[in-house]
């Protein structure tokens, strides 16, 4: 994994002042953001309902209910970790019950109830990107105050027809500001629609928190009260070519109407390769990624409980993002159990 990263940096080259941002603790944007956040119309499992909640689809044969839940192992073995070689990392006001309390939320990312028409999601502990907060982050895996800086959602998707499928979510947002941490509320609905069999057209329309309105503007480029479509294609069963036309009705200036564009190809079950590219229109700002998923799950489980798509254990991806004479560096990863 290291000689991957090497590599990657290498080609990306080092002739502008470079800051590295990691976000490893508790997320789930690894692919779409290898994908260049083209993720409107992939259909996926609770990641693709951080963009579109009506394309969260887990199993390809129905059942009466399922319940699924996301393990993420990282957020409380590094909380853990922390604690006991720093103490300086345990908060004044927590005392060891609180403390493994707290720690055990974390190891549950996201609980799906699936019913034959009806798909129920919770996520938590979703990390924002903030740079001002990430980059006070030296390490891959370390604490940056997540409980002051995330996000939790609960998803409807509604299966209307064998090709329509409609969405919600509603989530609340805590963003620390240094003096104090604020709450609010963010709403999606979203849209799928299948007119072939390896065809899927997506919409969405992001109304964001409005004491944060920017909250998802860094790297994912999500614009308060827009609509953004999107389309995917599948012209073989391992391969996904993806495209998103984003901010169509943006009305407050923020953002430009621009294209986002990804591609993923899988190798057999062990290995998937992902890229992604987006151009910002009039600003200069450009967006490279390149992304790995190691082992998909599917192997784990018999026919009957594989997903629709794969999932994969592991998830890393470099995210190259110039702005002016200035870039940053983000490594995302992901390591998702599901059971």
């Amino acid at each position: 994994m290291k000689k991957i990263i090497t590599i990657l940096l290498i080609l990306i080259g080092t002739s502008f002042a470079q800051q590295d941002l990691f976000l490893s603790l508790s997320t789930l944007k690894t692919k779409p953001m290898a994908l260049g956040g083209a993720y409107t119309a992939v259909e996926d499992n609770i990641v693709s309902a951080l963009y579109n909640p009506a394309s969260l689809n887990l199993y390809e044969r129905e059942k009466k209910i399922r319940v699924t839940f996301f393990l993420n192992p990282i957020a409380p073995s590094t909380l853990i970790y922390e604690q006991l070689t720093n103490t300086s990392a345990i908060k004044s006001n927590d005392n060891d019950v609180n403390r493994i309390f707290k720690n055990s939320l974390l190891l549950v990312k996201g609980v799906v109830i699936t019913a034959k028409f009806l798909d129920l999601g919770f996520i938590f502990n979703e990390q924002i990107i903030d740079q001002n907060t990430l980059l006070r982050q030296k390490n891959m895996f370390a604490d940056t105050d997540i409980w002051n800086n995330c996000y939790h959602s609960v998803i409807t998707r509604v299966k209307l027809a064998e090709r329509v499928s409609l969405g919600g979510s509603g989530s609340v947002y805590f963003k620390s500001t240094g003096e104090k941490t604020i709450r609010d509320y963010g709403f999606s609905y979203g849209l799928l629609i299948k007119p072939a069999k390896k065809l899927n057209v997506g919409m969405v329309y992001h109304y964001m928190p409005q004491m944060m309105d920017d909250v998802r503007m860094p790297l994912e480029k999500l614009v308060d009260q827009t609509i953004n479509v999107g389309l995917s294609y599948r012209p073989f069963t391992s391969t996904i070519l993806s495209m998103d036309l984003r901010n169509l009705t943006e009305e407050k200036g923020k953002s430009m109407v621009e294209a986002h564009v990804g591609v993923e190809q899988r190798l057999f079950s062990l290995l998937a390769l992902r890229a992604g590219f987006h151009d910002e229109r009039v600003v200069p700002n450009r967006t490279i990624s390149v992304g790995i998923g190691l082992i998909d799950s599917n192997l784990l489980f018999s026919q009957k409980n594989q997903f629709a798509q794969p999932h994969f254990l592991m998830n890393y991806s470099f995210v190259f993002r110039k702005e002016a004479s200035e870039v940053f560096r983000y490594h995302l990863v992901t390591f998702s159990i599901r059971i």
